[in-house]
């Protein structure tokens, strides 16, 4: 005999900081958890306030810091509502005697809902024990099924709306959008059994690093750059190059890390002929960057990369022509399955080579920073 089964609801939220005024609601396949493909509808809108109360559990563990009403029944306040919604929640409030209530505006959020079955012994066993982490999509069910969805839809409106707010449209990204908000409702009874944020922020950045500023010494690093702000001109560019990294924006950052190391070829020379001969040298030979690595480098006393390092001369040669065809026609998907990972090991091959040339030219790399002895890798 089938065992009986219970309808479950999966919601979610995207907040986009930045208004997208268009029409938008498909259905696609995606794949819950690897097993498990759903028919996940998309709706982008503009219609939804958040919602802020004493209910902390966003910030806390959820699981002993959700609050009670006086039947001891687990209490879960909305976080996304319309308009219409309001009074309902401010009855709410006053019910469950919560102390506040904020109400704020947001730009576009992004809806997500679909349903699956689960058996009545799962569905049980969560609603008496609490445990419902087997009902969570799988860890890359955000980034990998849902973002490149969310991404497309905003790169066609980039595209479709009016220059004047064009340039507000920031493409998406993980370092764009901090974090969703997820909700598993029982379909029949409409109650909400959990809620909880998913956050993007894979590479784990941001506040989280902010106990090494001390550990590291950043402010006395800050204290001797700032006096001198010609020094950190080439690792400022790196740092564009990071930034438009973790914003998918491959090409740009390859071209970015290329050119920084150009520049050092340039001034490598420029640091040991004259003006005039510098020129000479550079204008025969800038696009020819094997030859100034493998001679013209060597005749001015510099070490010839592929004997120092011959691993990251082959890494380099790799890179260059991978950024060649990033800057000459081939197109470079920001959420296609693995370039992330190829893209990472060219920017560091760009890296270690504009380290190596600022070195060889007597010139400190200012972006170095050692924590137990082992240098931090700017990528």
């Amino acid at each position: 005999m089938q065992e009986e089964t219970f309808k479950l609801a999966f919601f979610a939220w995207i907040e986009i900081p930045y208004f997208i005024d268009i029409d938008y609601e498909e259905v696609h396949p995606v794949n819950y958890k690897p097993e498990i493909e759903v028919q996940l509808r998309i709706k982008f809108r503009n219609d939804l306030l958040r919602i802020a109360t004493s209910n902390k559990w966003v910030r806390c563990d959820y699981s002993k810091e959700v609050l009670e009403n006086s039947n001891q029944e687990t209490f879960l306040m909305p976080h996304y509502v319309t308009k219409n919604d309001l009074p309902r929640i401010k009855e709410l409030v006053q019910t469950h005697k919560l102390p506040y209530l904020h109400i704020e505006k947001t730009e576009t959020v992004v809806e997500l809902h679909t349903e699956f079955d689960v058996s009545k012994s799962l569905y049980e066993n969560i609603r008496q024990y609490g445990d419902i982490a087997i009902l969570h999509p799988q860890v890359k069910f955000f980034n990998a099924e849902v973002l490149p969805k969310i991404a497309s839809v905003v790169n066609t409106y980039r595209v479709a709306t009016l220059p004047a707010l064009r340039y507000k449209v920031s493409p998406i990204s993980e370092n764009l959008i901090e974090a969703a908000f997820i909700q598993i409702q029982d379909v029949f009874t409409g109650k909400t059994i959990q809620q909880w944020e998913n956050g993007f922020d894979v590479h784990n950045h941001g506040r989280s690093m902010q106990h090494h500023v001390e550990n590291l010494g950043v402010q006395s690093r800050f204290d001797l750059l700032i006096n001198n702000p010609d020094s950190v001109e080439f690792e400022l560019q790196f740092c564009s190059s990071y930034y438009l990294f973790h914003m998918r924006r491959w090409a740009e950052a390859l071209i970015i890390a290329s050119g920084v190391v150009d520049s050092l070829v340039r001034e490598a020379i420029f640091t040991k002929l004259s003006e005039s001969e510098a020129s000479d040298l550079w204008q025969r030979n800038r696009n020819k960057y094997k030859d100034i690595f493998n001679k013209e480098l060597p005749k001015l006393s510099y070490a010839k990369l592929c004997d120092d390092n011959q691993s990251l001369w082959e890494s380099f040669v790799n890179a260059k022509d991978n950024r060649g065809g990033g800057a000459h026609g081939a197109v470079i998907g920001s959420f296609e399955p693995g370039q992330q990972e190829i893209i990472l090991s060219h920017l560091r091959t760009f890296y270690s080579v504009a380290r190596w040339l600022s070195i060889q030219n007597g010139r400190p790399w200012q972006l170095d920073i050692a924590r137990t002895g082992e240098e931090i890798s700017l990528f």
